[in-house]
């Protein structure tokens, strides 16, 4: 695990993300699926991913507004690999927002919310050509507040050339 990446997890850990005995079977019927906006991008560039995340229980869930870019660069967490391996890339600390009722969206059963991720304190903008492929993690929490949770999303492949 590369320093940046120990540095997020323990930031994610602090924000208040709880323990695997804390989470609920709603909260493990989520699915998380990250696509890259574009196959390719050139060196120097930012890749765009989609992130989809999708609530397959029958009560609602609540998650940080990642419309909200402030709150993607501090609250969701890229991690990159190349051939299996983590990419170790220069990063921000972010600092953390303060949150509100405003921060959050609510996940009603059975539907799906997307969001278009540009920003990220990793420096993908300085990947070398080659073949990659990034996933998303980020807390979730039941709509009682009661119970959360950490959601990895899919690996979406991309290619950074020249």
């Amino acid at each position: 695990m590369s320093k940046h990446f120990a540095v997020l997890v323990a930031v994610a850990v602090a924000s208040g993300s709880a323990s695997a005995d804390d989470t609920d079977k709603v909260l493990l019927q989520l699915t998380a699926t990250l696509v890259a906006k574009s196959k390719t991008v050139k060196v120097g560039e930012v890749p765009v991913f989609v992130l989809t995340v999708q609530n397959n229980s029958t009560s609602s869930v609540r998650l940080l507004d990642a419309g909200q870019k402030d709150l993607q660069f501090a609250r969701y967490f890229l991690q990159v690999r190349q051939d299996g391996k983590p990419v170790d890339l220069p990063s921000a600390i972010p600092g953390v927002p303060l949150t509100d009722a405003k921060s959050y969206v609510t996940l009603k059963p059975r539907t799906k919310l997307e969001f278009e991720f540009s920003k990220f304190a990793l420096r993908v903008d300085t990947l070398s050509p080659g073949k990659y492929e990034a996933s998303i993690f980020f807390s979730v929490e039941s709509a009682d507040e009661t119970k959360r949770s950490i959601v990895d999303s899919s690996f979406a492949k991309f290619t950074v050339e020249k």
